[in-house]
């Protein structure tokens, strides 16, 4: 795990979002889940690539029911669409997310993911509330699962990030170096715009792991 210093809130939630984008998109990753994919050995390529690769002009000696990608595999994904976000709703939205654990065991875990955003009809200082409504036992490595229950006793803070982002807290407005040992705690980064949610958990001041997702709203006034 790597430790961090002192920083502010927003220094943070840049950090998380720059490790997650190092990291590459966790969502392709296959194999061990803390080796980049360029690292991984050449086996791993598929059977087909190698000296057969080389074909007469033409297409001479191609297996006629060789499988090859259709229109509908290489379109590319919709457009997510922006999640809106009013004083006084409540605003309940689900998350496809990935979640790399780099604490002890390392594992990875898919799942979706699904949050109530409670947002209050003045700009309070303490800004608005969120809780986990729901997360697949399967996703162990998801912050999600691991907030829950302190989500539930307490809801957990959100507050404005750099737009047009908002800051996901758990299960406090606490800083890494604050922690308490053994303790953990997880920052989020929900972009509105393009309904994406990054989210860096730590642990004696270390990250513990990292998670990111497409999101969509399923509940919205």
């Amino acid at each position: 795990m790597q430790p961090f210093g002192r920083l502010s809130p927003s220094s943070l939630v840049l950090t998380a979002s720059l490790i997650c984008a190092g990291a590459g998109d966790l969502r392709a990753a296959e194999g061990d889940p803390t080796k980049p994919e360029a690292d991984r050995p050449a086996a791993e390529a598929p059977a087909s690539a190698g000296p057969t690769e080389a074909r007469p002009a033409g297409g001479a000696g191609k297996a006629d029911g060789e499988a090859k990608p259709t229109a509908g595999q290489a379109a590319e994904r919709p457009a997510p669409q922006a999640l809106k976000l009013e004083p006084g709703t409540t605003v309940e939205i689900a998350c496809d997310t990935r979640a790399v654990s780099v604490a002890d065991e390392a594992k990875a875990t898919t799942g979706r993911v699904r949050l109530k955003l409670e947002i209050p009809a003045a700009a309070a200082e303490g800004g608005g509330r969120w809780s986990v409504l729901d997360v697949p036992a399967a996703h162990a490595a998801s912050f999600a699962l691991l907030q829950r229950e302190a989500c539930a006793a307490a809801h957990c803070p959100l507050d404005s990030g750099a737009p047009p982002a908002i800051n996901l807290w758990a299960p406090s407005k606490i800083m890494p170096e604050k922690l308490a040992p053994g303790v953990s705690m997880s920052l989020g980064a929900l972009d509105l715009d393009k309904a994406t949610l990054r989210v860096s958990s730590f642990r004696d001041n270390a990250i513990a792991a990292l998670e990111q997702g497409d999101c969509e709203a399923v509940k919205q006034p």
